[in-house]
């Protein structure tokens, strides 16, 4: 009885690990994946932080020119 028992537990134990083992490789490829999505969200938020700024300049230029 105790031997089926701790056979049991022993299997239990390794489903654990292995959940574990795949937990751990879906959290590295979560974080790998949302890296490169706020990375690539960066890169547009400087550029549209680019295009905001001549178009302030462009615009600071056309009211300057209409006095």
């Amino acid at each position: 009885m105790l031997t089926l028992a701790k056979d049991r537990y022993e299997a239990l134990a390794e489903d654990f690990a292995a959940q574990l083992e795949k937990l751990d490789r879906d959290m590295t490829d979560y974080q790998t994946r949302l890296s490169s999505i706020y990375s690539a969200l960066d890169t547009q938020l400087t550029a549209l932080k680019a295009t905001q700024s001549y178009l302030d300049q462009q615009i600071s230029a056309w009211n300057g020119s209409d006095n």
